[in-house]
């Protein structure tokens, strides 16, 4: 899911240059501020994900094993 809605933005940032190419070069000013913010959004998800995992890997350990 988190993918799909970079790729939105990707899409949406091209259209946005098709359609209105002002808008996009004023927009260039703070593409830093934008990639920052992609890259703080992408470590948080991959430390959420980390901790999420390490969570229930120690909890499944005291679980009794899952029969089917």
């Amino acid at each position: 899911m988190f993918y799909i809605s970079v790729e939105i933005m990707i899409v949406t940032i091209i259209l946005a240059a098709i359609i209105k190419p002002q808008a996009v070069i004023s927009t260039l000013s703070i593409i830093p501020y934008i990639a920052a913010g992609i890259v703080l959004l992408i470590l948080v998800s991959f430390a959420i994900i980390e901790h999420s995992f390490f969570k229930t890997s120690l909890r499944d350990d005291k679980k009794e094993p899952f029969i089917v």
